[in-house]
C-alpha cells in the first residue's frame, strides 16, 4: 500500500513550554484566529483554505528535558471545542479523546556540540574556575572542533584571536586558530625572574584540516619531548609537528580560569570569538595523565543550561555565555502523523498543541498531506487532454 501523499511543509519554528501562553493553534481559518488571537498561528504559504487534505505531519523537536511528559496535541474544530476523528501515527503516545494524543518518550536530550560566534562579547565563551592545581612543567589538551573555513581571518587581534582555550592566569598558555594555521602562546617563568612568552604555530599543511568537517587536535608539552602537535583523534593519534620545549615551564597553578571559545572575560573591545563549533576538550596536566578538564556535554540537560559540572578531577562549573548556543537532540524528536477519517478542508481545523507539564519542544514545521489521485480521477485528466 502507497504511504501518504504528503506535501510541502511549512515553517512553524515556536517553541511550547509549560505556560499557558506558548500554547499553539495552527490553522488557516479566521475562526480559530477571532477565538485565539495571541495563540493562532498560520504559516506563511499555505495553500487556498478550501483545499482538501488526508491529513498532516507535524516536525517536533525537544528543546528542554520534559521529565516523562511529552507534547499533547490535539485536533479540533475552528473553535476549539470539538476534537476531529483521525489516527495519529509515528512517535509513539497515549490517546485521549477524539482526535487527541500524548506522546511519551520525550524526556532525555542530547547535546552534541557548541555553537562558538566571532562577536567581541564576553557572552562568547564558556569557562570554569578550578581550586587549587597544582603545579605542573607538562600538558595535554585534546579538542574536536569545525569551522567554516578554518584559514580565514578571525576578528580581532592579540593572544585570544580565534581561541580554542586558554588558561587565564600566571603560567598562561592559548590555543587558537589563525590564517597561518594552528597557534601556541605561552608565558613562562624565565630562570632567575620575570617571564618571557613563546609563539609556535603548526601549519595548516601539516594539520591537514577540511573546511567545515569535524577534526581532532591534540597539543603536548614535555620536558622529555618538546611540544608535540598530533591530529587523528583518541586511538588514532598521529605527531605532525615538534616544537622546542621553552624552560622553566610552570604551566598550572592555584585556581586558574579556563575560558573555551574565547578569551575576553572581563573586556568586550576586541573581537577574538572561535567561530565554530567544539563537541568534545578535555585538558590533562601530564601527557595521558587524568583529566584536569572535561567539556562534559553530556552532563547538559537541555538547550538553555548555562551551567554544569567540569568532570576533571579537581571538580568546578562550566558556565555558558549566552551567545553560545547548544546543538543537540533528544529521543522524542518525531514527526507524528495524523489521517483524517474523511478528508477535510484545510480551514476546516486546527492542531492544537498544549502546554506542558514540563519542559518544552519546538513545532518546527507542518506538513500537508493531500489525498491520493484515484485511477478514474487520473482517466479523466488523460481523457481532458
Amino acid at each position: 500500500m502507497a504511504g501518504p501523499n504528503l506535501g510541502d511543509c511549512y515553517a512553524v519554528s515556536r517553541t511550547v513550554n509549560t505556560s499557558t501562553t506558548t500554547e499553539l493553534y495552527l490553522n488557516d481559518n479566521a475562526t480559530t484566529a477571532a477565538a485565539f488571537p495571541t495563540k493562532s498561528f498560520t504559516p506563511s504559504g499555505l495553500p487556498a483554505p478550501g483545499t482538501l487534505l488526508s491529513g498532516f505531519q507535524l516536525h517536533l523537536s525537544t528543546v528542554t528535558v520534559m521529565t516523562g511528559a511529552g507534547p499533547h496535541l490535539r485536533v479540533v474544530d475552528p473553535t476549539g471545542s470539538t476534537g476531529i476523528a483521525g489516527t495519529w501515527s509515528g512517535p509513539s503516545g497515549v490517546p485521549g479523546g477524539t482526535g487527541e494524543i500524548t506522546l511519551d518518550g520525550w524526556d532525555y536530550w542530547v547535546t552534541e556540540y557548541l555553537n562558538f560566534p566571532s562577536a567581541a562579547q564576553t557572552q562568547d565563551l564558556v569557562y570554569t574556575t578550578l581550586g587549587t592545581v597544582p603545579g605542573s612543567t607538562e600538558f595535554d589538551i585534546q579538542v574536536r572542533c569545525r569551522a567554516a573555513d578554518w584559514d580565514a581571518p578571525v576578528p580581532g587581534t592579540g593572544s585570544n584571536a580565534g581561541q580554542l582555550i586558554s588558561q587565564g592566569a600566571f603560567g598562561t598558555y592559548n590555543v587558537a586558530r589563525t590564517t597561518t594555521g594552528m597557534w601556541l602562546y605561552a608565558r613562562y617563568n624565565l630562570p632567575t625572574s620575570g617571564q618571557a612568552n613563546t609563539n609556535l604555530t603548526c601549519p595548516w599543511g601539516s594539520l591537514g584540516f577540511t573546511d567545515n568537517a569535524w577534526e581532532w587536535l591534540r597539543v603536548t608539552a614535555d620536558v622529555a619531548n618538546g611540544i608535540r602537535w598530533w591530529v587523528g583523534g583518541p586511538g588514532a593519534w598521529s605527531v605532525v609537528q615538534t616544537d622546542p620545549y621553552p624552560v622553566n615551564w610552570a604551566s598550572w597553578n592555584s585556581g586558574p580560569t579556563i575560558r573555551v571559545g574565547n578569551g575576553l572575560l572581563a573586556s568586550s573591545s576586541l573581537g577574538r570569538g572561535f567561530l565554530g563549533g567544539i563537541s568534545d576538550l578535555w585538558v590533562s596536566d601530564t601527557v595521558g595523565g587524568p583529566q584536569i578538564l572535561n567539556l562534559n556535554l553530556v552532563a547538559m540537560t537541555s538547550a538553555t543550561d548555562a551551567t554544569w559540572p567540569n568532570s576533571g578531577i579537581y571538580g568546578g562549573t562550566w558556565t555558558k555565555g549566552s551567545n553560545v548556543t547548544a546543538t543537540g537532540s533528544g529521543l522524542g524528536s518525531g514527526n507524528p502523523t495524523f489521517l483524517f477519517t474523511t478528508p477535510m478542508a484545510l480551514d476546516q481545523f486546527a492542531v492544537f498543541l498544549d502546554n506542558t507539564t514540563a519542559g518544552s519542544y519546538r513545532a518546527d514545521e507542518w506538513c500537508l498531506i493531500y489525498p491520493p489521485v484515484t485511477n478514474k480521477v487520473a482517466v479523466g485528466m488523460l481523457l481532458a487532454n
